[in-house]
């Protein structure tokens, strides 16, 4: 989740009054007004939708035939996007992990379990409704899947129907103009009440692709490797003038067949931290540099080599940036030697982006098992799905609640491998702190980690308990007032002829053409037909004399 927000991009441009000369060659008042042009990241809007695939796939010529489905994994990937005027079109596709028992074959390290990867066997191509989306702005797209159903035919075939959850965020970039100083020539005093603010400038994104390999020594007994499940995380960020240097691990859940005496079972190992990596992002930024980064799997390869694990993960490193920055404001300004500086207030609305300190809660329940199933000996391999459903703000703390979906491969007491999938049952409502924040901040997104998963079999059915852990980011808004136009009082004309025509200059704004031709602001906006203020270099303005 990011991203992506108040974070500004500052621009400073002046408007010269040059100063005239009087008859002995003396120098009268002259003004510099020095604009600041502020640049905004702002949530220009949401959407969400779902799409439905219905396909078949086959099994490798070389892998035996299904017996019983013990899970069928969905793992959708967006491959491109794209913003128009109203709407955000994206395109990806799907691939999926089968894990099955096979039909006997008489192979002891064969019969028990079998894994196949179906790599993007399926393309979707959809939309999503964002009223005020337009070309430019940056969609934050997650494609998750919400639900799939299988049936196997023949024992070599499956038909698949998935529905895929689709949840886009747009951010656009807005552009506020303010005064930042008045410098006056030759000096002369003006009276002038200043502020300063200091924001996280948005200084931009910067990330790679990279490759961590590494060799793990297997536990003793593997027969056969299944399934290699792996987690990257980042440990630590050190940021300096010259990049950022991100130290990680990854975590491995491996799937084995071991010998057990004259038998075999399949078990699970963990492996916390089994790779270490440490890789550099370079980017000249100067000081004082923050940086919060995000990390993503491309592609996972592995072997077994002997009694060793050779892998080969493929990762993506995202890094945002933000630098401090002081920014000065002027919220009034008073007349100088005689002379009258025209001025105008304004509402400055920005944004901040927000990131929570990480929160934890609980999420337990007491299932059964579906009739005829025994009871677990073993789990093999569990997973957590957790969904936010709603969020309510309470003073200055963020409530988000949802439910965990669960599906567990497991040994039972008759030997066999079993699964089950129960959808929605591990609820939680967990406080996020946002100490001093206003109540009226938007939420951007909340990602949600399991920590850890405990079971326990008692007579009322199977206690389940998983640990979530919460990170939430927020869009808070803030306003100013302050000075954001400026004119001196000879630069006032006459009113125009009945209607006039003229071309607008880089310095120009309709308040400025206003209070310079003495016409209500209204009715430049009505006569020209526009319905914001903005006005480009070059634009052509329709300037029509009042009735009197």
């Amino acid at each position: 989740m990011a991203p992506e927000y108040t974070q500004a991009v500052m621009i400073k441009h002046f408007v010269a009054y040059i100063p005239r000369e009087d008859s002995k060659g003396g120098s009268i008042l002259g003004i510099q007004v020095s604009e600041n042009t502020l640049r905004i990241r702002d949530i220009a809007g949401r959407g969400e939708s779902t799409s439905y695939l219905k396909f078949t796939v086959e099994l490798p010529a070389s892998k035996p035939a299904i017996s019983r489905v013990l899970s069928v994994l969905g793992r959708p990937k967006v491959t491109s996007v794209t913003v128009e005027t109203g709407k955000v079109l994206f395109q990806g596709v799907l691939s999926l992990d089968l894990l099955y028992v096979p039909v006997n074959t008489g192979e002891l390290a064969l019969d028990l379990i079998e894994k196949v990867e179906f790599k993007d066997v399926a393309d979707f191509e959809y939309f999503i409704d964002v009223s005020d989306a337009k070309p430019g702005d940056e969609p934050i797209l997650r494609t998750f899947l919400a639900n799939i159903d299988y049936e196997v035919e023949k024992e070599q075939r499956l038909l698949i129907d998935a529905s895929l959850r689709h949840e886009v965020l747009v951010m656009c970039t807005k552009r506020l103009k303010f005064l930042g100083d008045i410098l006056i020539t030759p000096p002369e005093k003006i009276k002038i009440e200043k502020r300063e603010l200091l924001l996280e400038e948005y200084a931009g994104k910067i990330g790679k692709s990279v490759n961590i390999s590494g060799n793990i020594a297997l536990p003793l007994g593997v027969l056969r490797l299944v399934d290699v499940a792996v987690k990257p995380q980042i440990k630590r960020e050190l940021g300096d003038g010259s990049g950022i240097t991100i130290l990680g691990s990854i975590d491995l859940n491996l799937l084995v067949v071991r010998e057990l005496g004259d038998t075999a079972v399949v078990q699970s190992v963990y492996l916390p931290g089994a790779v270490a990596f440490e890789e550099r992002l370079e980017n000249l930024m100067g000081d004082n540099i923050l940086s919060r980064s995000k990390i993503s799997i491309d592609y996972v390869s592995y072997a077994r080599i002997e009694d060793e694990l050779r892998l080969d993960v493929g990762l993506n490193i995202q890094s945002e940036l933000t630098a401090p920055k002081r920014v000065g404001l002027i919220s009034e300004a008073e007349s100088v030697a005689g002379r009258r500086i025209v001025t105008r207030n304004g509402t400055l609305s920005i944004r901040r982006k927000v990131v929570s300190a990480p929160a934890k809660t609980n999420a337990e329940a007491l299932l059964r098992l579906p009739e005829g199933l025994p009871e677990p000996v073993e789990m093999l391999r569990v997973q957590v799905i957790p969904r936010i459903e709603h969020t309510e703000w309470a003073h200055d703390t963020l409530y988000a609640a949802g439910s965990c979906s669960l599906e567990i491969i497991y040994t039972g007491i008759d030997g066999e491998l079993h699964s089950v999938y129960w959808d929605d049952v591990l609820e939680f409502n967990a406080p996020i702190d946002f100490t001093g924040l206003e109540v009226d901040a938007e939420v951007i997104g909340i990602e949600v980690n399991t920590e850890s998963f405990r079971h326990q079999i008692t007579e009322s059915g199977l206690e389940i308990s998983a640990s979530l852990l919460l990170l939430a980011e927020v869009s808070a808004p803030e306003a100013l007032n302050c000075l954001i136009e400026a004119m001196v009082y000879d630069e006032i004309e006459e009113e125009p002829a009945y209607i006039t025509f003229i071309t607008a200059e880089d310095d120009d704004s309709l308040w400025k053409l206003s209070q310079k031709y003495q016409i209500p602001l209204e009715s430049i906006l009505e006569d020209n037909g526009l319905k914001t203020e903005e006005l480009i270099p070059g634009q052509r303005v329709i300037l029509r004399k009042q009735k009197k």
